[in-house]
């Protein structure tokens, strides 16, 4: 019996590997990959005109950057390195090696006329896979007539509502959960806390500062950030969702009932997506 097994790293293979089957099913860039590939080609339109050579296309490039930054790599030198190294990036990228000057001219300069559109279309996705749900707005028919308008709005208009239902869900457990037993001792030894999306950001993910200059595109690159961010944890709930369902299977039914209650609220609790482009800019 052999005791190792045989490395055969200079073999040539007769077909070459297939880069999807190297890939996780519930990996983070197959994520970023559902959510850039069905975007309009419009978006694209706006912000290339054509002319000249034919440049790489766009919907590659924003994978390549997003799945960059998702992975704390934020120089385009090391995302032209890993384009050529990493199987993610290669699969990404379909096997093509643009230069991390070719990077650098799309990750500064060619998406950001375009990047609110493409933050709106991650917002659409989000809500489409039940991550968020958008505010409703109700609004009265007319409130010229009415006497007590000066104490109901200040608005020259009509008076509006706006309602979240999942906002207003996490607001009644929060509620429920601050004024419990366990929440009053919690509030007792609270310490102050800080931003979730910039804790995450700086701490977790390791960015401490921008790499472009001015004002413009450092909004650019927060876009980015945001982007990827909300695509992480896509992802990590998928994985997380994924686990859960294959350890309830050892479990009885009743077991597995409660348990799921206590897995997917505590879901509930965790990271909010960043949702408000404007106001993460302006909180940074």
């Amino acid at each position: 019996m052999k005791k190792y097994k045989e490395s055969h790293q200079h073999q040539s293979l007769l077909l070459p590997p297939n880069l999807d089957e190297l890939i996780e099913e519930d990996h983070l860039v197959r994520v970023i990959d559902e959510f850039v590939s069905p975007l309009s080609p419009s978006v694209w339109d706006t912000a290339f005109k054509g002319g000249g050579a034919p440049s790489y296309h766009p919907q590659m490039m924003l994978k390549i950057i997003l799945s960059a930054y998702s992975s704390k790599i934020f120089s385009s030198r090391l995302i032209a390195k890993a384009v050529r190294q990493d199987v993610t990036f290669m699969w990404l990228a379909g096997m093509q090696r643009p230069s991390f000057n070719t990077i650098n001219c799309f990750h500064s300069d060619y998406f950001r006329n375009i990047l609110e559109d493409i933050f709106t279309e991650l917002l659409n996705f989000l809500h489409v896979q039940n991550y968020i749900s958008f505010v409703r707005v109700y609004e009265y028919t007319d409130c010229s007539s009415c006497p007590n308008k000066t104490e109901c709005t200040k608005a020259e208009g009509n008076r509006k509502i706006y309602y979240n239902p999942l906002l207003a869900y996490y607001k009644r457990e929060a509620w429920d959960n601050l004024n419990s037993e366990f929440g009053v001792e919690l509030r007792k030894r609270r310490s102050p806390e800080i931003e979730t999306f910039f804790g995450d950001l700086k701490h977790n993910n390791n960015f401490r500062r921008f790499l472009l200059r001015g004002l413009g595109k450092v909004t650019h690159e927060l876009g980015l950030l945001a982007i990827s961010y909300n695509l992480r944890k896509v992802a990590k709930k998928r994985v997380k969702k994924a686990i859960s369902k294959a350890n309830f299977a050892f479990l009885t039914e009743n077991v597995k009932d409660i348990l799921e209650k206590l897995i997917f609220s505590a879901d509930l609790q965790n990271l909010p997506y960043c949702t408000n482009f404007a106001s993460c800019m302006d909180s940074f």
